[in-house]
């Protein structure tokens, strides 16, 4: 991406990469929320765990961070990618990060709201599963895990009304 090229030439190595899709993506500028760390932000749309593997070289490695955090979405889910197939990419992203002695923390995905849920039921049920796995997988690779899911789910293990405009996103509240 354009913003790579301009992060490189400008010397200003970000400290931590995020990596993901929409709900990545909908963090935006996150100087303003970390005034004090050099964050770059790759999320892109619509994509899948798998997915992000095939843009880990451009998006994480070239840029050299310290950290990079790895968040998967509901998407996985209602795209039915397998869980084996998910497990594996994290463990890739995992393996070349440590290769270029980058900090890897997975995050958990977040659940969806209630109308979201209702047009496509079992989707909380597979974020659950997901983020069953993803927890499993941190503790066999030895990395940190932060927990978006319960930063956000409420008693219903769902995303609150009042967090989301869409169902299947964070609102500001939630971010």
């Amino acid at each position: 991406p354009v913003g790579n090229a301009k992060l490189l030439a400008a010397g200003a190595r970000p400290e931590v990469v995020l990596i993901g899709a929409s709900h990545t993506r909908d963090w935006g500028d996150t100087g303003k929320r970390f005034p004090n760390l050099r964050i770059a932000n790759r999320g892109v749309g619509g994509q899948t765990v798998p997915q992000y593997l095939l843009r880990f070289r451009q998006d994480v490695l070239d840029l050299k961070p310290r950290v990079v955090v790895i968040e998967g979405c509901e998407i996985n889910v209602t795209a039915q990618v397998s869980l084996r197939s998910i497990t594996d990419s994290y463990e890739r992203m995992v393996d070349l990060a440590r290769l270029h002695g980058i900090e890897s923390i997975l995050a958990t995905i977040t659940p969806v709201g209630s109308t979201f849920e209702l047009q496509s039921r079992g989707v909380n049920d597979g974020v659950r599963r997901l983020n069953a796995a993803i927890r499993q997988t941190a503790m066999r690779l030895g990395v940190r895990v932060v927990d978006y899911y319960a930063a956000v789910a409420d008693e219903r293990g769902m995303l609150a009304a009042e967090d989301t405009s869409d169902g299947r996103h964070c609102g500001p509240r939630g971010l």
